[in-house]
């Protein structure tokens, strides 16, 4: 239920979190800050009228809201060439329309040759996730003794860590076709220096693409980059060694004693019904995830050192490429009405923050929601977030907050949104940047089940190379078992030698950091 004050409707009390300061100097991706100011104690009841989306997540006076999700690409360093840093970022591959076209043409008759039999259907892609606590006893291999809850039959916090977890990735991979199984790295941390939670605010985790690629054996398109999970899914191999998404949870929420946004812990139950003062941790790694499979524009949104606000990241032969998903961004406040790869670096940056009028272009994403998305659109293209204050990590990166009804990839948590219900206006996007939707999977994705086909996973001790690991003993089941613990090392960003494209420095390690919030009702939100 939401907060509407104007109705006299209230939701049940949450722990209000406060923003933390702006990320500082350039740093190592995967230990990005994302700092907010104080917000006031919640009472229950409404506190008025809700902030402007585009003050939320920015320094300053103290605000009722957070950032549900940061990606910390501020303050990477990209280090752009001298040479050419302010010449014009054209796409010359080919016209948007060709591509929907072409991408229509091509389901169709996919679709033909399903009914004739001709070709087997598309099943979801299977997925491993390394514990990177095996051997710990701690986070995802924690042995506190709990009761299991709503559908999870742990027994103890590691165990209904891993089944919840499990059980998100299941959600998001059962709807996505990939004949290479999407390899995740996975801890829930208590001590990471960027997973805070204190009395007023939590950043409740870290999670993303571990690498970016270009141009590799299958891209659909030339010099743009592709988050390695969908690189290898086109390329129908594996391109790099390691994992392809990384995700980091905080465990801070769960132990007892220190006033860890008052009180709050994770809700571990399959069924989406967290109690008061819980937090859905199914929920929150379904966002992260999404942003794992390219929900994602890989764009500069400060200046840091040489790097230049609006510009993309630099390969090693210093030529700069767009991702994939910021190809459909589009500003129609400008003459002609440019896609992002369009524009001049100045110009892009001066997009950044030009809502209401950055959109998600695509002509088939946009014919086929037209009839579910009430709100939040403008022209007819669904509005993307670019909030007048550009918020490093949530701005180009969501739908508007605008959008009606709610998206589990608005830059805020609703508790009117379900990913056991689909993933709504994301299947969408994913489908646009490449993903081939598995059999049932429609854009958008709207009541179906929580796990569509059969989306096969497990834990394992380390990812082989090239066969297939063993499974740890417990964690494909539903079963209580802890005796998976066989130790395991961290993956990182590298890429495997003579590989047919480079690495994007440091963004190839970006990742999505969550915050808590509870959002209402925000008439006139960006």
């Amino acid at each position: 239920m939401r907060r509407n004050s104007e109705s006299g409707v209230t939701a049940r009390a949450r722990p209000q979190p406060r923003p933390r300061r702006r990320p500082g100097p350039a740093r190592s991706p995967t230990t990005q800050p994302m700092s907010l100011p104080s917000a006031p104690r919640p009472t229950g009841i409404s506190h008025g009228r809700p902030p402007k989306a585009s003050t939320c997540c920015a320094s300053g006076r103290p605000r009722p809201c957070i950032c549900l999700c940061c990606v910390a690409t501020t303050g990477v360093s990209w280090r752009p060439s001298a040479a050419g840093r302010h010449a014009p970022i054209t796409d010359r591959s080919g016209d948007y329309k060709e591509d929907q076209r072409m991408i229509a043409t091509m389901q169709r008759v996919l679709a033909v040759l399903l009914l004739m039999g001709l070709i087997p259907g598309a099943s979801a892609a299977d997925f491993v996730i390394r514990n990177l606590d095996a051997g710990s006893g701690t986070g995802l291999s924690n042995t506190r003794r709990v009761a299991p809850v709503d559908g999870n039959p742990g027994t103890t916090l590691g165990a209904q860590r891993r089944i919840a977890l499990r059980y998100a990735v299941r959600i998001v991979t059962s709807r996505l076709v990939s004949p290479v199984p999407i390899r995740i790295d996975a801890r829930v941390d208590s001590d990471h220096p960027d997973l805070v939670c204190t009395r007023n605010s939590a950043t409740l985790g870290l999670g993303g693409a571990t690498n970016y690629t270009a141009n590799f054996p299958g891209a659909p398109r030339r010099d743009v980059v592709y988050p390695l999970a969908l690189a290898n899914a086109l390329a129908g191999q594996r391109l790099a060694q390691g994992a392809d998404v990384r995700l980091f949870m905080n465990g801070r929420l769960d132990v007892a004693g220190n006033d860890c946004l008052r009180g709050a812990t994770w809700y571990y139950g399959l069924r989406g019904a967290p109690g008061n003062n819980q937090i859905d941790f199914v929920g929150s790694v379904v966002h992260e995830l999404i942003h794992g499979m390219g929900f994602q524009a890989i764009i500069a949104l400060t200046d840091a050192g040489d790097l230049q606000q609006g510009a993309y990241p630099v390969f090693r032969n210093g030529r700069r490429f767009p991702s994939v998903f910021g190809r459909y961004a589009q500003d129609l406040a400008l003459t002609g009405q440019p896609r992002f790869p369009e524009l001049r670096v100045e110009r892009r940056a001066d997009a950044l923050d030009d809502a209401p009028f950055v959109v998600w272009s695509s002509s088939m994403t946009n014919a086929a929601t037209t009839n579910f998305v009430t709100a939040g659109r403008r022209e007819g293209r669904i509005r993307l977030y670019a909030p007048e204050v550009v918020l490093p990590g949530s701005s180009i990166s969501h739908w508007s907050a605008a959008v009606e009804p709610d998206q589990i990839m608005e830059p805020f948590e609703s508790v009117e949104t379900s990913v056991l219900n689909g993933l709504g206006l994301a299947s969408c996007a994913l489908r646009d940047i490449g993903w081939q939707l598995a059999d049932g999977v429609r854009c958008p994705d709207i009541r179906t089940a929580p796990i569509v086909g059969t989306a096969r996973g497990q834990y394992v001790r380390a990812f082989a190379r090239p066969a297939v690991s063993q499974p740890q003993a417990g964690d494909s089941s539903a079963t209580d078992r802890d005796d998976d613990d066989a130790g395991g090392s961290g993956g990182g960003c590298t890429m495997m030698p003579g590989q047919p494209f480079d690495p994007v420095w440091l963004v190839l390690c970006v990742l999505a950091a969550g915050v808590l919030v509870v959002r209402r009702n925000r008439p006139g939100l960006v």
